[in-house]
């Protein structure tokens, strides 16, 4: 009997470590799987941007016919006239009047008739500390372009040439740096362009982030989404890269 006993409680001791086992390895598992659910996922894209090629030389305007101004205004170091053609009843073209002469823009938008700030816009921007003349143009019923020219001691000359959708300049990751974003269409395509020392780069973000429907929202954050499902991520760009967001 007594051999009996020792045997049973030997058992029960064996049990116990068991369980006891069981329940701190299970612990420590749990704990593991919940250090870095972002890695754990692989949700850091990284960005594979290419370089924007820039060959258009701009060239001096003799002349031009003043009649057909549609805008006219006074910019940084000189004045932006954009005129029709009369040989081309569908486009206008842009010319930019500094104290060295007339530079030729060429086809900077569509021609309608009636040319408000929707289809046909001049304005100067920042873009890192360069100032940039863009002038916002349409074409068809709705085909944005940017065109961002810059100007040098009355030389004038194209910087960018935005033809991707309707762009912004925006710091998205808070770094002193502004990126641009262009995104056109339904569902929405989104190109982000960067300044990398002299060369711009570009990057398709539905392509990146296989999404169908991507979409920049004012906080600065990015929301990626497939048409034929429910799932919905956010992403934030930093340096190159786009994190997805809890």
């Amino acid at each position: 009997m007594l051999l009996i006993r020792k045997l049973l409680l030997m058992l029960f001791l064996v049990l116990a470590v068991s369980m006891i086992s069981g329940c701190i390895r299970e612990t420590h598992d749990d704990n593991r799987t919940s250090i870095n659910p972002v890695q754990q996922n692989g949700k850091i894209v990284e960005l594979s941007f290419s370089k924007v090629s820039n060959n258009q030389q701009l060239h001096e305007l003799s002349s031009f016919d003043m009649t057909t101004v549609v805008k006219k205004e006074s910019v940084s170091g000189g004045t932006v006239y954009i005129y029709s053609n009369k040989n081309d009843p569908e486009h206008v073209y842009g010319a930019y009047e500094t104290l060295i002469g007339k530079y030729d823009l060429g086809i900077v938008g569509g021609l309608y008739q009636q040319m408000d700030e929707s289809l046909l816009s001049i304005e100067e921007v920042t873009l890192n500390g360069k100032l940039l003349l863009c002038i916002k143009g349409v074409f068809g019923a709705n085909a944005p372009i940017q065109n961002y020219f810059s100007q040098e001691s009355g030389i004038v000359s194209l910087y960018l040439r935005i033809d991707t959708g309707h762009a912004s300049i925006v710091d998205l990751d808070g770094d002193g740096n502004s990126e641009i974003v262009s995104s056109h269409g339904t569902p929405m395509r989104v190109f982000l362009y960067k300044i990398d020392k002299n060369e711009i780069l570009m990057v398709n973000l539905n392509e990146a982030l296989n999404a169908e429907d991507v979409f920049l929202e004012d906080t600065g954050i990015f929301r990626a989404a497939n048409i034929d499902t429910s799932v919905i991520e956010k992403y934030k760009y930093q340096s190159g890269k786009l994190i997805l967001q809890k």
